[in-house]
């Protein structure tokens, strides 16, 4: 979304690990003091009720990832979404009036091979690849402030339909999606605290649910989506924060601070955000609002993964 200011609050989980975790909303920024070691909290998680698998996730709050490869990316791109498509492709859209656009990008050189400028009344936002009911690969797009998205196919970024949405009122704002192949459903966020499921062929509303961190306290700004081993992983706008919920549940499972994988002392503007996140067939692929850069990385703690 458009830059905003934001507000930290810290969040204290006490078990045989104590750590502060950083809690980003809509005020000033703060800082964030490192922890003697990588894991902040992990404990397992054993009731069966506090999630939609039964508790085979590990309850995580950690700082730790490992780095496998650094790569080339557009640093004028104000990226809104990114996904892998099962092509081995890279989907990106990217925000702002007048410049967004809806990319194709090589999973090999990660150079833009195809991009199309979306109307100029319209800011570009979340996007994900899927595959329709006949099989045929297409891309979801959303729009910020219009309630308006679109279908593309993705050979030649060709826009086939255009659909109108809802989300929490009064703005009925669209800011992040992900695609659930197993459910047949898209995971959409608009800003507030709530996730909403779309079925696939209607984009009815299935149910919505509100998102809550590992202390029980509601999260806003949910930005930028993916599905990840089956949860939702979700961008907090204004953060270099991921939490990744149970979609049926809305609870965090698993949380982990990125601010160390570019950090603003390395030159980057602290405005531009971590904001996208794209599950590969071994690794996870994220960059941010107008990086020149993406990573591709692993989860340490996270050994169902992949």
């Amino acid at each position: 979304m458009m830059p905003i200011s934001f507000a930290a609050s810290a969040l204290v989980l006490a078990g045989l690990l104590t750590s502060t975790f950083l809690l980003m909303g809509r005020g000033g920024p703060s800082t964030l003091t490192p922890p003697s070691n990588d894991i902040m909290v992990i404990h397992v998680d054993e009731d069966p009720t506090t999630t939609g698998f039964g508790g085979r996730h590990l309850q995580t709050s950690t700082r730790k990832f490992k780095v496998l490869e650094r790569v080339g990316h557009d640093g004028t791109s104000f990226v809104q979404g990114l996904s892998y498509g099962d092509d081995g492709k890279v989907y990106e859209t990217t925000g702002l009036y007048g410049q967004s656009k809806v990319r194709r990008i090589n999973p090999i050189t990660f150079e833009v091979e195809l991009s199309v400028d979306m109307d100029d009344r319209y800011f570009g936002e979340g996007s994900t690849y899927y595959r329709d009911a006949n099989g045929n690969g297409r891309l979801i797009v959303l729009t910020w402030r219009e309630r308006t998205g679109f279908i593309y196919g993705t050979k030649k970024l060709r826009k086939l339909r255009e659909f109108k949405y809802r989300t929490t009122s009064p703005n009925h704002e669209g800011w992040g999606i992900a695609y659930d192949a197993s459910r047949e459903e898209f995971a959409v966020s608009d800003g507030t605290k709530f996730l909403y499921f779309w079925d696939r062929d209607t984009l009815a509303v299935k149910r919505k649910v509100t998102v809550t961190r590992l202390n029980g306290d509601e999260q806003g700004d949910l930005n930028e989506l993916a599905y990840v081993d089956g949860l939702v992983c979700c961008n907090i706008w204004y953060s270099d924060h991921i939490i990744c919920v149970d979609p049926l549940s809305g609870k965090s499972v698993r949380e982990y601070d990125m601010s160390s994988l570019y950090p603003v002392s390395q030159g980057r503007d602290p405005d531009n955000v971590l904001n996208g996140i794209a599950v590969g067939v071994d690794h996870v692929l994220l960059t941010g609002k107008n990086w020149d850069r993406m990573y591709k990385v692993k989860f340490t703690d996270w050994p169902t993964l992949f």
